[in-house]
């Protein structure tokens, strides 16, 4: 309540108004948003995909603006309120204004925001308008990191004066492509549809991927990958060491770069675009209320891909740490390929030794963000600008999901090994030298796909015997030991992520690859695949049954 005083709260709530009161000051947001600290401040985030739906509480948004704002007509009031709905951007109403009018410009137009500003936020939430208190707060921190890393690249103009310079006809995509990435997608979705969605990406997830762990073994290899020679797996060693011996400590320096959260975790298999269009609770037996987001994260943390992904993640950071440490060292003594991984990662020699001696890796930005890439380009976080433009459309889901993996996968990786090679070359390496990030690719990705595969198999085995209604001896679970060695082969290398995208069409021209449905269902999603089994009379209840469906 932003008319209670500091004194009239209770403790936790006084602490966080101080917390966020320090962070308005210690990120010098004035400066970003252009606009003066907020007296008892609270973000504050309009449910704008339940108001876009509800011609009630458009009413009572529009009423609570007149009654706020001396001399505002209700015709202004809903022109406001249609104008918050045309553009998603300016949700959280306060700590967001936008800084200019521009085409790329972040936020909430200034005069609309004063407007909002006026209206308590009781009387707000009283309404049924405002999201939860810890949705706004987890929104007005990324939005205020965005805002902030947006503004020093030069911002809304920067952006519009690189755009200008295409040539006219690709100036349309590249402005699309902008909105993806910065998430300013706003399709028409109605409440049906939106439900419909989210809950259809939480089925697919929890039906396909409740072995996920150990198809992702082979993200193992993703660090050892990126430090690019064999000095890769004496590190791994010394961090996997380190990690178990000082577990407290590599969590809280992953945690300082920013690399681990629950959204890092979530945009492996659900797009973040997507994330902030899920939508549409549902009662369980009891009255409790759950969102499709809480059943997902639910599901990634009991199936144990929650502390899998972020132990992935925070063993990338140590290995980053090392990495830099050691090519810092032999960049000082002259070694060519050692200053051009650091420039590969914009830091220089000077910059890690500094960090190294303060140990404090706030007060140093540039080795921070380059900890940072080292680690998503270890362990894959899939984003817009790793997929084609049109697949930024929350509308297309339940098409696109999962695939985005497929295509940062072939892009932070298996490109990343393979740029690697040919830089190798131009350097004028001989083969021996070229060869080593094929080779090591083979002697990760490979093995690791290997063990995954048959951990998957005896695991299957082993639910086999304890739950009901089935049983070992139902069907062949051990099904690599009968394989040929061919098809062994290629189903190894399709574990291990080396096709990339490629991966995605196989069922257009492998007819194992469509488990007995037309080549056009399999690229068009899970979702799609069990309609068509349901129109065609082959959907079984085992199909759409967490667990069972996959053993």
């Amino acid at each position: 309540d932003n008319t209670k005083s500091n004194e009239e709260l209770s403790d936790k709530a006084r602490q966080v108004r101080g917390w966020l009161s320090d962070f308005y000051d210690r990120q010098d947001l004035g400066k970003i948003f252009n606009n003066k600290k907020i007296v008892n401040y609270f973000p504050r985030l309009v449910a704008l995909y339940e108001i876009s739906e509800n011609a009630e509480l458009q009413d009572k948004l529009a009423e609570l603006l007149v009654k706020n704002n001396e001399g505002l007509t209700e015709k202004s009031a809903r022109e406001t309120v249609e104008a918050l709905i045309a553009d998603p951007d300016g949700a959280l109403l306060e700590g967001n204004e936008t800084d200019g009018e521009g085409r790329f410009n972040l936020g909430l137009a200034k005069a609309r925001a004063e407007l909002f500003k006026n209206i308590p936020t009781k009387e707000m939430r009283d309404a049924g308008l405002l999201e939860a208190p810890a949705i706004a707060v987890r929104k007005y921190l990324a939005n205020s990191i965005k805002r902030s890393e947006f503004n020093k690249r030069g911002g809304a103009k920067a952006v519009a004066d690189l755009i200008s310079q295409l040539p006219e006809n690709e100036q349309g995509h590249a402005t699309d492509a902008v909105d993806a990435i910065m998430g300013r997608v706003n399709p028409n979705m109605g409440g049906t549809f939106r439900f419909i969605n989210s809950w259809g990406l939480v089925a697919n997830i929890t039906t396909l991927l409740a072995f996920a762990v150990f198809a992702s073994l082979p993200d193992f290899a993703g660090p050892v990958l990126r430090s690019k020679e064999f000095s890769g797996f004496s590190n791994f060693g010394k961090e996997l060491a380190n990690y178990f011996n000082n577990k407290e400590e590599a969590a809280r320096f992953a945690k300082d770069i920013g690399v681990v959260s629950t959204d890092a975790i979530n945009t492996m298999y659900i797009n973040a675009g997507e994330l902030d269009f899920m939508s549409g609770s549902i009662k369980l037996p009891g009255g409790r209320e759950v969102t499709p987001k809480q059943v997902a994260e639910g599901f990634f943390r009991y199936t144990g891909l929650e502390w899998y992904t972020k132990f992935t993640r925070i063993f990338a950071a140590g290995m980053g740490r090392r990495f830099l440490l050691e090519h810092q060292k032999r960049a000082d003594e002259g070694d060519v390929r050692s200053q051009r991984y650091l420039q590969e990662l914009n830091v220089t020699s000077e910059q890690i030794k500094a960090w190294n001696d303060s140990q404090n890796v706030e007060a140093h930005p540039e080795v921070k963000l380059a900890l940072a890439t080292f680690v998503d380009e270890s362990i894959v976080r899939p984003n817009a600008a790793e997929r084609p433009v049109w697949a930024s459309d929350p509308r297309l889901a339940l098409i696109w999901q999962l695939k985005s993996f497929f295509y940062a996968y072939g892009k932070n990786i298996v490109g990343g090994f393979l740029r690697e090679s040919s830089s190798r070359v131009k350097e004028g390496a001989g083969l021996n030298s070229a060869a080593l990030p094929l080779l090591l690719a083979a002697s990760t990705l490979l093995p690791l796909s290997m063990l995954g595969l048959d951990l998957r198999e005896r695991f299957k085995v082993g639910l086999a015997w304890v739950l009901p209604g089935v049983s070992p001896d139902d069907k062949n679970y051990r099904k690599s030991q009968d394989m040929e060695w061919d098809k062994y082969s290629f189903e190894i290398l399709d574990r291990s992520g080396v096709f990339g995208p490629f991966a995605l069409a196989m069922p257009l021209f492998m007819e194992s690859k469509r488990f007995g449905d037309p080549f056009w269902v399999g690229p068009l999603g899970p979702s799609v695949e069990k309609g068509f089994d349901l129109l065609t009379g082959d959907l079984d209840f085992k199909d759409i049954t967490p667990i069972y469906n996959q053993i």
